[in-house]
């Protein structure tokens, strides 16, 4: 799947599963410890039974400052951890029955598989675990597996900025989210995107004053979520740039 690196890593703030979006690591779980790292011992993570714990500002013998719940190994040969190419991180058992199973998903926050940036693809709609393009401007990029994503039927030339326009998106929300303005408004949200020629969508979002809101910035698009406001407690609107098809004709 043609999404970028990515990767798990410990640092002094913390454990952090990443994507790359150009040349940067954009984070899809964090799981932060607080404090301030005095000791030069490298930070560390412990496959314990029953857990994955997190050594960041201290070391054993000392208490883990954090932890992952795993269910306990129930019989030999025990239990493995595996980062898979879908971004997840299972934890499998062996059973007598069965053999190897899934026991645990580490990563799976509550916006279950649409958290994951590329469950869908590039520009696709997470919703329920069921992926679609957003519009007409876009396309599968294959009919029949939804999940590989969408491609723009029309590119977006910078020398042509002059016709870029955005489809609007209504209660979409996207697996992170940094502030490039604050206090601000969907209006001056988009102009910002149109200005900038490596932006290709503008995401929006507020709580209860529409006039007050954040806005951030993508230079690359993977999976969207549909917004469910009954857990994130916000609106949020994703604007898509697109070239406007009327200056084709």
């Amino acid at each position: 799947m043609d999404g970028g690196l990515f990767s798990l890593s410990v640092t002094k703030k913390g454990l952090f599963a990443s994507i790359e979006s150009n040349n940067t690591l954009v984070s899809y779980y964090e799981y932060r410890v607080g404090g301030t790292k005095t000791r030069k011992l490298p930070s560390y993570v412990r496959y314990l039974n029953g857990s994955l714990a997190l050594f960041i500002n201290l070391s054993e013998p000392s208490e883990p400052e954090g932890a992952l719940s795993v269910p306990p190994a129930s019989s030999l040969p025990g239990q493995y951890m595996r980062l898979w190419p879908d971004e997840h991180l299972r934890v499998y058992e062996w059973q007598a029955s069965k053999g190897w199973t899934r026991v645990a998903d580490l990563l799976t926050g509550y916006s279950g598989e649409c958290g994951y940036p590329m469950v869908c693809g590039k520009y696709d709609i997470c919703s329920g675990g069921q992926c679609s393009c957003p519009s007409t401007y876009f396309k599968p990029i294959k009919d029949r597996q939804p999940a590989l994503g969408c491609s723009l039927i029309t590119p977006l030339p910078c020398e042509a900025s002059q016709n870029h326009s955005f489809v609007e998106l209504n209660d979409i929300t996207y697996f992170t989210f940094s502030s490039d303005l604050t206090n601000t408004n969907s209006e001056t949200c988009k102009q910002a995107c149109l200005n900038n020629c490596s932006c290709k969508a503008a995401l929006f979002r507020y709580g209860w004053n529409p006039s007050s809101g954040e806005c951030s910035l993508l230079s690359e698009i993977f999976s969207m979520i549909d917004n469910d406001k009954e857990k994130t407690h916000y609106n949020s609107t994703a604007y898509i740039k697109v070239q406007n098809l009327a200056t084709l004709k």
